[in-house]
């Protein structure tokens, strides 16, 4: 991950990291109970859920994720994968990023991820909706 727009620099504000990921890999359904979060995708392919929706997106689609909605997502297709994402207000997110012990478990659960532990599957790309 790399910050782009930093807390630091914003009062805490904003905070813009640009992400990086491989093949089949995404963190696990969550919320931010204090920052809402845009994806912008700049390579790639992201099935992105959000609350109920699922969104199949592409380079140059955004999706918002309010503050307290579980959403995740999933890479699919051949990488690169790319996204800019945003929280708002930065509050802690900074901080759980560029923690290296959280940054080494992070990678290692991504990692190891597969479509059988996450809430949902490739075979929903029937039901998408396209933003």
């Amino acid at each position: 991950m790399k910050c782009k727009v930093s807390g630091k620099d914003t009062n805490n504000e904003l905070y813009v990291v640009e992400e990086n990921d491989p093949v089949d890999v995404g963190p696990p359904l969550h919320i931010h109970p204090f920052q809402d979060e845009v994806f912008f995708i700049t390579k790639g392919n992201y099935l992105v859920k959000i609350g109920d929706e699922v969104f199949n997106l592409k380079k140059g689609d955004t999706a918002f994720a309010p503050r307290n909605i579980p959403h995740c997502f999933l890479t699919i297709g051949e990488g690169p994968h790319q996204m800019i994402l945003t929280y708002q207000p930065a509050g802690k997110m900074e901080e759980f990023f560029t923690t290296e012990k959280i940054q080494h478990t992070r990678k290692e659960k991504l990692l190891s991820s597969n479509l059988k532990n996450m809430t949902w599957r490739l075979s929903d790309l029937n039901s998408l909706n396209e933003i």
